[in-house]
């Protein structure tokens, strides 16, 4: 089956994500905070892992956070075991999301993202190894990717209050949106151009705009 315009738009974006992906683990202090305190008082080193992969996932591939979480834990989540792959590029390991429909694509044609590893910067931060050393602890039967160990999925508002807790006292200015906020205002702020932003969060307009933040306080 012949790619679809949507897929073509994101091919082309490939190599920009490459790039930006190097930018964006160079300006991210805050995802570090995260990180540090996910390993501080998480109950277990698998929900570390768990969260850990989740946050980088949403920022590094600009997802909107019902594309990867369930409305409730009686749901599979949008992003299903079966829809998250490790391969290799000729620029290196990348991970392959299969989105299969989100706010702009409520008829479910679905659509992949490739987010490629850091090559450098704060290695703690890349997405691909964040999303291996989940697969390696992530048990099969589970139908959602992001799942709790007894197999629950990862609902939109413990993705919140995990985002909230990780950054201390429930810092209330921070909300699932703020990684997609993040790693928009981060591209533009490091010179992406606006079309590739565009194609990178799957925008059909220049909705994206609305993203960007001037404010350092409220970015990723």
């Amino acid at each position: 089956m012949p790619p679809n315009k949507e897929s073509l738009k994101l091919q082309c974006a490939q190599t920009t994500r490459q790039e930006s992906t190097d930018v964006l683990c160079n300006s991210t202090s805050v995802l570090l905070c995260i990180k540090d305190k996910l390993t501080s008082y998480r109950s277990s080193i698998f929900e570390a892992q768990l969260f850990r992969a989740a946050f980088l996932f949403a920022f590094f591939g600009f997802l909107r956070v019902g594309e990867f979480t369930a409305k409730s834990k009686q749901v599979v989540s949008a992003l299903r075991h079966s829809d998250v792959s490790l391969q290799v590029a000729p620029t290196g390991r990348v991970v392959v999301l299969n989105v299969r429909f989100s706010k702009t694509d409520q008829c479910g044609r679905g659509c992949f993202i490739t987010i490629p590893e850091c090559s450098r910067g704060d290695f703690a931060l890349c997405p691909v190894r964040a999303a291996a050393q989940f697969l390696s602890v992530l048990r099969p039967h589970c139908s959602s990717f992001f799942s709790h160990f007894n197999g629950d999925p990862v609902t939109r508002s413990q993705f919140t209050a995990v985002l909230q807790r990780s950054l201390g006292f429930g810092d209330m200015r921070f909300s699932s949106y703020s990684f997609r906020i993040g790693a928009v205002t981060s591209a533009a702020m490091s010179g992406i151009p606006e079309a590739d932003i565009q194609a990178m969060g799957r925008w059909k307009s220049n909705a994206y705009s609305r993203y960007i933040r001037i404010d350092p306080g409220f970015i990723l």
